[in-house]
């Protein structure tokens, strides 16, 4: 009875590693990459490209307005958008900041007379942006549409301020608009 046979006993078996940690590291490091890739794309997407349809879609506000006074009519004319090729991105850029001002415009005959003055000042240190933007050379049309409308703009501040109606004076404003913009395409 040499051969006996080893008593056998049950033993537990040694827990294996533990995955926990490496599963929440393969998650961890997914949602880091995808941060990244959201970040990366919200600021290398570029947000000047849809501008400009929407640039030449806006104008329309401005002639759907433009008919309601018959003096304006004449003005919707010369007003339309440039396409993008035709302005450097200086011009394109005023050409923007002109058209967000005519939207502008349109808001303050219907607003208080507070917060119309507010929004006019705000035109105001525009139109001397815009002033100070435009290089010398060849924009010298430009340089007196804008006198022409700042000009429209102190007489508007006047026109708020002794509460006599703005409309007239807010529709030369957007005329002299229509007129900087011309100047700027040529």
């Amino acid at each position: 009875m040499s051969d006996e046979q080893p008593e056998l006993r049950w033993a537990p078996i040694p827990p294996g590693p533990r995955r926990g940690a490496r599963v929440w590291l393969v998650v961890g490091l997914a949602l880091g990459v995808a941060i990244v890739v959201a970040v990366l794309l919200a600021f290398l997407l570029p947000r000047g490209g849809p501008a400009a349809p929407e640039s030449t879609a806006t104008p329309a506000p401005v002639s759907s307005t433009a008919p309601a006074t018959p003096s304006a009519a004449p003005s919707s004319q010369p007003t339309p958008s440039p396409s993008p090729s035709e302005l450097t991105p200086a011009k394109q850029a005023v050409d923007d900041r002109l058209l967000s001002a005519l939207s502008d415009l349109e808001s303050i005959e219907t607003t208080s007379p507070d917060l119309a003055l507010s929004i006019v000042a705000e035109l105001q240190d525009q139109a001397q942006r815009i002033s100070d933007s435009l290089p010398g050379a060849g924009v010298t049309d430009a340089h007196a549409e804008v006198e022409a409308y700042s000009s429209s703009l102190d007489d508007l501040v006047e026109s708020l301020q002794s509460g006599t109606d703005v409309s007239a004076r807010a529709e030369t404003a957007r005329n002299a608009i229509a007129d900087l913009r011309d100047a700027l395409r040529r």
